[in-house]
């Protein structure tokens, strides 16, 4: 039986992290899915997901409502975070520029973005 693309690792994520009392958006690759059970408290388990983030996160040029992500290149440092299930904003999928083979635009199934991505892109060091 094939498990659905949401329960596998190596799909790409856009999340939100908190960064100054406002939230800031990412995209990451999951690596995989976890479950934390805190043994002290026996009714608070948290659903865990363990990413990486991409390297760079902005808007289009031409588009400020289109987000614009770049790869992390190989043999250079990666950032990894662990988040909370929750929060997953949705899966997307990336399309590669012709202008840089490790820029790619963001795009994601039934959804339109109309708001300008560029001013809540978050950066690495936020995280």
């Amino acid at each position: 039986r094939i498990k659905s693309e949401s329960r596998r690792g190596n799909h790409y994520i856009l999340f939100h992290a908190a960064y100054k009392s406002s939230y800031r958006w990412y995209v990451g690759c999951v690596l995989f899915y976890f479950q934390h059970k805190n043994y002290y408290r026996e009714d608070s388990n948290q659903f865990l997901v363990f990413v990486e983030v991409l390297k760079g996160n902005s808007a289009a040029g031409d588009d400020n409502t289109i987000p614009v992500v770049t790869l992390n290149a190989p043999g250079r440092p990666t950032k990894y975070a662990v988040i909370s299930l929750n929060d997953i904003q949705r899966q997307v999928g990336l399309v590669q520029t012709s202008v840089n083979s490790f820029e790619h635009k963001v795009v994601s199934p039934y959804m339109i973005f109309n708001n300008n991505v560029k001013e809540t892109a978050g950066q690495l060091n936020y995280i």
